[in-house]
């Protein structure tokens, strides 16, 4: 959680406190609250992360690809092996013999 910090400026006029409102509105204040003598600006603080969130963030993500590259590396290389048959003529097959046949590479 933002630690909240406050910061008071003191002006003469009006027209000073609308200069100083647009200084600050340039800046990325946002008007919180107004009345006809005080204007209240707030800034939330853009997004920062430290060390762990980010390892966590990458090690969920680790996680989460882990499988999907799994199954790219190692399932899709066994569905994509193509498997090849040749059948010969053998005169041997005829006389109820068993044909010759050699080991599967």
């Amino acid at each position: 959680m933002a630690k909240t910090t406050l910061k008071t400026v003191s002006v003469a006029t009006t027209a000073e406190m609308h200069n100083a409102m647009n200084q600050y509105m340039s800046q990325g204040f946002v008007v919180s609250s107004q009345t006809a003598d005080m204007v209240a600006l707030n800034k939330t603080p853009l997004l920062t992360w430290t060390c762990g969130e980010i390892a966590a963030v990458l090690g969920l993500a680790l996680l989460c690809l882990a499988p999907g590259i799994y199954y790219y590396v190692v399932v899709t290389k066994r569905h994509n092996t193509i498997e090849q048959v040749v059948i010969r003529v053998d005169p041997a097959a005829a006389a109820g013999t068993q044909p010759s046949q050699s080991p599967p590479t």
